[in-house]
């Protein structure tokens, strides 16, 4: 492990004292710069929701509500407008930590967007606070179902982005398409038996508006980082036929600077 192996040489080095107060000056100068970052924003108190579509168990949209609130080199994340936990596996298990990172993902977006020579570290967080109501979808207890959570974390995400977009409208984007839902095909060999499976692209949103551009194209801010898998791959380990795979026209609405459009996918299974 290459960076295991650089701790080891920096502490050989420099002695294991130097390198836990070169570690925690870099958590310290982290948080100075969230904070002054945070005293440039205006103080108040901004309100943004979304849904999921559903749950998959009792078909009802799911809500997730962010109380953002600035105060002078502070934030509050107060997601008491959440649905209760739900019956699906979408939970988020948070434990009620006002810090958890899963909640604070689109904060760190944030800062990085408006300042992108900030550190990347935990102490970016300890200028902000979550409050995560108990029992909810942000705070389920035992034995909330929590597998899928990573479909709720995106829309946490979403949520983040759309009220800082409203604290900072000249520079934030709007929340972006941030679903991906997975295709999973799973289907059995003809000729030899053999079960076969392939996960086709997840079909995703665009990014969201911005005040001096389009949203990006085919990918909200949870995919920025991903690949597609070329169709010629899919079309290869399994069954399948990709019909169309591309851009969905005129999915990315209308305005000055429109959010990017998302993505759409037709196939055939034999």
């Amino acid at each position: 492990n290459t960076g295991e192996r650089k701790v080891h040489e920096m502490i050989q080095r420099f002695g294991l004292e130097t390198f836990r107060d070169g570690m925690y000056a870099l958590l310290d100068y982290a948080e100075q710069q969230a904070r002054r970052l945070i005293c440039n924003m205006p103080d108040g108190t901004y309100f943004f929701s979304d849904y999921m579509d559903e749950d998959s168990v009792d078909g009802h949209p799911c809500r997730l509500a962010l109380t953002l609130t600035v105060q002078g080199d502070e934030l509050i994340l107060d997601y008491s407008g959440s649905d209760p936990q739900l019956a699906a596996s979408m939970n988020i298990p948070t434990g009620g930590d006002e810090r958890h990172v899963l909640m604070m993902i689109g904060l760190i977006y944030t800062l990085y967007t408006i300042d992108p020579t900030i550190l990347l570290n935990s102490g970016l967080l300890r200028s902000s606070r979550c409050m995560l109501p108990e029992g909810s979808m942000v705070n389920p207890q035992f034995p909330a179902a929590v597998g899928m959570r990573s479909l709720s974390v995106m829309r946490v995400m979403s949520v983040t982005l759309g009220a800082f977009a409203q604290v900072a409208p000249e520079i934030m984007p709007a929340a972006c398409g941030d679903g991906g839902p997975l295709i999973n095909v799973r289907t059995t060999d003809n000729k030899t038996g053999r079960r076969l499976m392939a996960n086709l692209d997840p079909i995703t949103g665009g990014g969201g508006g911005t005040p001096f551009r389009d949203g990006t194209e085919g990918s909200g801010a949870n995919f920025a980082f991903l690949k597609n898998t070329p169709v010629e791959i899919n079309e290869a380990e399994v069954p399948v036929k990709i019909l169309q795979y591309g851009l969905a026209t005129d999915s990315g609405g209308a305005g000055r600077y429109r959010g990017g459009t998302g993505t759409t996918l037709s196939f055939q299974v034999f």
